[in-house]
């Protein structure tokens, strides 16, 4: 869920549709996943599947300070002297934010025509080969980092997928859920 005003100037609003039969995410122990003073009121759902990751026009100073937390949040220094789980999260990460990144550089958002206030009117989705090279490209660690957090997820899936096979799902819609 994402709580309203998380777009900048320049970005467009987010495909807010919900297919029929949507149910809200419900748990017995809701501190694990939101905020228990936020009403749900206040919270937007969002398909993903509509909205995939693209240049949100979220980004400066809020989105490294987003990116600043997550990465202050991990174990600090020299691979060399953490231990073994350690290491394996600070790959992961720096995983899922080089593939945040390249996700963002490949659906950029280019502003093509602007009203006469100057808000944007016209726009396409179009791969940013220049923030690639810039943000992506260069750094090996994290491509190796990339590509480690994808193997990590795709043995996981493997070694669960005998539980995960007889697992009930219901995502609220039916189609989706006999999927």
């Amino acid at each position: 869920p994402l709580r309203p005003g998380w777009l900048v100037e320049h970005s467009s609003p987010a495909d807010l549709t919900l297919d029929k039969g949507f149910r809200k995410w419900r748990d017995s122990n809701t501190e694990i996943w939101s905020e228990p003073q936020v009403e749900d009121t206040e919270m937007t759902y969002v398909d993903m599947q509509r909205n995939p990751e693209s240049n949100t026009g979220y980004g400066g100073a809020d989105a490294r300070r987003v990116w600043k937390y997550i990465h202050d949040a991990c174990p600090q220094g020299s691979p060399a002297d953490m231990c073994l789980e350690d290491r394996v999260l600070h790959r992961l990460i720096s995983g899922m934010h080089t593939s945040i990144t390249t996700q963002v550089a490949r659906n950029y958002k280019n502003v093509t025509d602007f009203d006469s206030n100057g808000k944007p009117v016209g726009y396409h989705f179009e791969p940013n080969l220049e923030m690639f090279t810039k943000a992506i490209a260069p750094k090996e660690a994290q491509i190796r980092n990339l590509y480690f957090a994808f193997v990590f997820m795709m043995r996981s899936i493997y070694k669960a997928s005998a539980v995960i096979r007889h697992l009930d799902y219901n995502v609220g819609v039916a189609a989706e859920t006999e999927r």
